[in-house]
């Protein structure tokens, strides 16, 4: 009798344990229901960007060792796959507490929520900095390649698996090959910019010694000069940074074209000879992929137009 008081207590310690322990289980099970559909309303905030939109990478799959990591493991985030160049939105508000350089031009964006969980997205190139408040919807980057990876962790730091209960994989290849006709339009429209862009730089570094040379005179005001300086100096930038995207896309386009071949040829007339060989081939490589994209609804019919006008001139005859 002397030993039940204790015989109680014991028991009293063992139910309160236990009752914390319930409540520890059950709010780590509410955070996780929580979670398991965001990947859902997440995807749906991207395709409100870029409809074909598509889930190729999974929270489970296996990553090999690469430029990226260190060591092989579980992949522990999504990968949602657009063009690159595609502005990538913010899925849940927060603020940003860190901008990384993952690799070349690729970041990872990380934003925290009052709730203290971090979201990291992968492979941006960046439209924010540390510190902004950004609300879900919001741009926060660019695709630098071709798909953002998503990671989530919790208060604790730890990875979640933030959407387990959706659907299966769309099928790739469709997938892919979509992603490979943008990136030729984008390729297309890359080039164009950088064969724009040096033309008007080599055109400012000719007229800058002359502008000098009036603003010495006192025909021009300084400030002419300080324009056309300024004016070179961000071309400068503008077509470095078109390079590194131009090269970045080249790398996707010469792999995909392995995959998915070129764009199919079409049959040409005989009766026209080419004013130049080597034009002649260019503009119908140019002209193929574009006639592919307007079949895909992916460029407007002006631009396939205007693409057939400047071969029909360089296949006419002399």
């Amino acid at each position: 009798m002397n030993r039940r008081p204790g015989v109680r207590l014991f028991l009293a310690i063992i139910l309160l344990v236990c009752g914390i322990g319930s409540s520890v289980a059950s709010a780590d099970s509410r955070h996780r229901h929580i979670f398991q559909s965001d990947l859902a309303r997440y995807l749906s905030i991207v395709k409100s960007v870029y409809p074909a939109a598509a889930v190729t990478g999974r929270f489970y799959d296996w990553r090999t060792i690469s430029k990226y990591r260190e060591r092989a493991g579980f992949h522990f985030g999504y990968d949602i796959a657009m063009p690159t160049g595609t502005a990538v939105p913010a899925g849940w508000s927060g603020t940003v507490t860190a901008v990384n350089v993952w690799y070349g031009a690729e970041h990872g964006i990380t934003v925290r929520s009052t709730s203290g969980s971090e979201v990291t997205y992968g492979h941006l190139i960046p439209l924010v900095r540390t510190g902004d408040s950004v609300a879900a919807g919001e741009a926060l980057g660019t695709v630098a390649i071709d798909h953002v990876d998503i990671k989530m962790r919790d208060p604790l730091g730890n990875y979640v698996d933030f959407g387990t209960g959706l659907d299966a994989l769309p099928e790739k290849v469709g997938t892919f090959r979509s992603l490979w006709l943008s990136s030729e339009a984008r390729l297309l429209q890359v080039e164009e910019s950088i064969s724009g862009q040096k033309a008007r730089a080599e055109e400012l570094r000719r007229t800058l010694p002359l502008l000098l040379s009036q603003y010495e005179e006192g025909i021009i005001p300084r400030n002419r000069v300080g324009e056309t300086r300024s004016e070179l100096e961000s071309l400068d930038r503008s077509s470095a940074l078109a390079r590194e995207e131009r090269d970045i896309l080249l790398k996707q386009v010469v792999s995909w074209r392995k995959e998915f071949g070129p764009p199919p040829k079409k049959q040409t007339s005989q009766n026209h000879a080419p004013r130049d060989t080597a034009e002649r081939r260019k503009l119908r490589e140019k002209l193929d992929r574009l006639e592919e994209l307007y079949q895909e609804g992916i460029i407007a019919r002006k631009e396939v137009e205007e693409a057939r006008e400047a071969y029909r001139q360089a296949t006419s005859p002399r």
